[in-house]
């Protein structure tokens, strides 16, 4: 037992040390201060501890010996920021439009915000609503809050027919050739998204184009609705 034990621990401090020499050669040439963390499957924390600003960056489909605990549902639900989703296959370009799909709810506003700078930098933006997911003034508002900002911001409404909402969002993404899709992550509770199928989970696995989710728990998503009624 304990030579397999030791054998188990030089095999993944070795899979540790080849994971660091490949994170030191991809991140050297951009010039900018990096550590590496690894992180095991029976750490007692969820997901590493994230600063206010910080953004994770995944890929898809999944890494080969990648931990539970940095999975892209995981980090989505339980670190409390933003997660950008990059497919392999993909070649990322954020400088082509970005693909708003808008529900109206509080992790769409949040994922908005957090992809300010990516679509800022993007320069356009279409807020898609489909299926009447929300109200038309609420997509509208939101694109002039984007038009403020520096950003050419319009508005598409369009049903899904036979096809799923992620399918139809994917297929505008598509038609736009958009650089980047920003969701809100897990807009009603992931049990029922799991139990009925959803937007994000469609998109957890099968990611077409970059992604950004971002996640607000329930009890804060209720929170702010209510803030919300009172204000007005």
């Amino acid at each position: 037992m304990h030579e397999v034990f030791a054998h188990q621990t030089a095999e993944a401090a070795e899979l540790a040390a080849q994971a660091r020499r490949d994170f030191e050669l991809a991140t050297a040439p951009a010039g900018a201060s990096a550590e590496f963390r690894p992180a095991w499957d029976d750490d007692a924390a969820p997901a590493p501890p994230a600063e206010p600003g910080d953004l994770f960056v995944v890929s898809h489909p999944r890494l080969r010996h990648q931990p539970d605990a940095l999975s892209t549902e995981r980090l989505l639900i339980g670190s409390g920021r933003p997660v950008l989703i990059l497919p392999a296959a993909a070649n990322p370009d954020f400088d082509r439009p970005v693909l708003i799909g808008w529900n109206g709810s509080a992790a769409g506003r949040r994922a908005v915000e957090d992809a300010l700078p990516l679509i800022r930098a993007a320069g356009s933006a279409t807020i898609l609503v489909v299926d009447e997911a929300a109200s038309l003034d609420s997509a509208e508002d939101l694109a002039t809050s984007l038009r403020e900002r520096g950003v050419k911001a319009d508005v598409r409404r369009t049903a899904s027919g036979s096809s799923t909402a992620a399918e139809t969002i994917a297929a505008n993404a598509a038609e736009l050739d958009a650089g980047l899709i920003v969701l809100g992550g897990y807009s009603r509770s992931p049990t029922l998204e799991r139990i009925f199928g959803g937007v994000t989970r469609s998109f957890l696995s099968s990611a077409p184009r970059p992604l950004l989710l971002s996640h607000v728990p329930r009890h804060i998503a209720r929170g702010q609705t209510s803030a919300g009624e009172a204000a007005e």
